[in-house]
């Protein structure tokens, strides 16, 4: 099923943490994440743990506008979430959604 779409971005972080801190990393991020209830612009957001490199990942988020992404990223919270237990190992991507496809129930 072809889902129609209007605009909306998908931020895809992928990053590494230390050795052994990928468990924690995890945690931590979920645990002392802001409320996202009421983040303008934002859809929804994940977590994907790599099975080909277990120290490494993506931060994946679903956005209205490449402007409330950016203001996100900016906040001082979410910087600190992503300063530890990781080297700075980040690749930041950002691509705008062009078609979906969700398997029927």
């Amino acid at each position: 099923m072809a889902l129609p779409l209007s605009t909306m971005l998908m931020r895809l972080i992928r990053t590494r943490a230390q050795p052994g801190k990928w468990p924690e990393f995890e945690h931590d991020f979920l645990s002392h994440a802001p409320d996202l209830k009421h983040v303008p612009g934002l859809r929804a957001r994940w977590i994907l743990h790599d099975l080909d490199d277990r120290e490494a990942g993506f931060l994946v988020a679903l956005w209205d506008c490449e402007a409330d992404a950016v203001t996100f990223e900016h906040a001082v919270d979410n910087n600190r979430l992503l300063a530890q237990p990781l080297p700075g190992e980040f690749e930041f991507h950002l691509g705008e959604v062009c078609s979906a496809w969700v398997a029927s129930p």
